[in-house]
């Protein structure tokens, strides 16, 4: 179900061609969410900036291979912050992190 949801958005396509004439470049780059996209970067709309439009993280700052998708890190950044030595602090990060896509879970035994 979060695999479709908010699916992230290609505004340029894959095959974007620089209209400035800068010499590009084809870039695969391996996601976090499980898939791989075809870029095509230039120095007037680089590759990071690409993927940040997309809304995933950069691994590098020139000609990234990978990148994570900024809700994962949100989810991360959420469960460090809720840690405890138990089971409780996970769910907290879930429950937290899907009410922030608009989701509501119905009851406290969801997960």
């Amino acid at each position: 179900m979060l695999r479709y949801a908010n699916i992230v958005r290609q505004p340029y396509g894959d095959t974007v061609a620089c209209h400035a004439g800068c010499g590009t470049r084809s870039i695969k780059v391996a996601c976090v969410f499980f898939d791989k996209i075809n870029i095509i970067a230039c120095p007037c709309f680089p590759a990071p900036l690409q993927l940040l439009h997309r809304g995933l993280f950069p691994c590098a700052p020139v000609a990234p291979s990978l990148a994570v998708d900024l809700r994962v890190l949100e989810f991360v950044h959420l469960l460090f912050i809720c840690q405890s030595p138990n089971h409780t602090a996970w769910c907290n990060a879930v429950e937290t992190f899907l009410d922030g896509m608009g989701y509501m879970l119905t009851s406290m035994v969801s997960i």
